[in-house]
């Protein structure tokens, strides 16, 4: 077969095995819309932010597992609510590739103030999306069997805004 043909027939099998996983993924979600946003080809992984503590770790964890895509790991650094909220790795990762995806992929995250709210930890993160916008995130983790476990994350400051 020619150098061509090869190419053609390997581009178009590249095209039906994405459509069948895209397929797949939708009737696995149970009627869950697929993702909005096409998945963006992984960057070059981002240098790990100094890691100072291990509530800091947990959440620099989760994000190494993003940036690879590796959702199954990045959801089990979920507290059990979160994970009780969206039952399985591939909801949790619509979620986040739609709603945070300065998350999925940053370009820099810079570790700010940690604070403590009960048994509740409170951290501050500053992370660089792709096109270079900064956002302010505070994400509460809490104790779970002598680990952290992520809890929520709320969006403290949006693009443009002052704070």
């Amino acid at each position: 077969m020619s150098t061509s043909k090869k190419a053609v027939n390997a581009g178009t099998l590249k095209t039906t095995a994405a459509t069948l996983l895209l397929l797949w993924s939708g009737v696995a979600m149970a009627g869950a819309p697929l993702l909005t946003q096409a998945p963006a080809p992984a960057p070059t992984p981002v240098p790990a932010a100094p890691v100072n503590n291990p509530i800091q770790a947990v959440i620099q964890n989760q994000i190494t597992a993003f940036q690879a895509d590796n959702f199954e790991a990045a959801f089990s650094y979920a507290a059990p609510n979160i994970q009780r909220a969206f039952g399985n790795s591939r909801r949790f990762a619509q979620m986040i590739v739609n709603s945070f995806p300065m998350v999925w992929r940053p370009a820099e995250v810079r570790y700010l103030k940690l604070t403590r709210s009960g048994p509740y930890a409170l951290q501050r993160v500053m992370v660089t999306d792709q096109q270079n916008t900064l956002h302010i995130l505070v994400y509460q983790l809490v104790p779970i069997n002598q680990d952290w476990r992520i809890s929520g994350v709320e969006i403290l400051a949006m693009p443009g805004e002052r704070i």
